[in-house]
């Protein structure tokens, strides 16, 4: 997957954490939502593969955010820092 597609799908896991986490969800409900992101959301059912790399690139930066407990607000503007400079190619 080439950079640019890659940063977009890291910047929407930004985003996703970013909202998750101002919702104040628990840890089980942050793992059911990672959960329902691989089986539902980006899955490609035409193929073996369960899940792709762009769900798997979202969960991985959730996974990361949650790991160094990135606040909401830090996680939001990373995302909308990256809309403003991209809104034109990506959105």
């Amino acid at each position: 997957m080439e950079t640019f597609k890659r940063e977009i799908y890291e910047k929407l896991g930004n985003l996703f954490y970013a909202i998750a986490k101002d919702q104040d969800i628990t840890l089980l409900e942050f793992g059911q939502l990672k959960m329902l992101m691989r089986k539902d959301w980006l899955c490609d059912h035409d193929i073996a593969t369960p899940v792709t790399e762009a769900a798997h690139l979202i969960v991985i930066t959730m996974d990361t955010l949650q790991a160094e407990a990135t606040s909401s607000e830090q996680a939001f503007a990373s995302f909308t820092e990256f809309y403003r400079v991209h809104s034109d190619f990506c959105f």
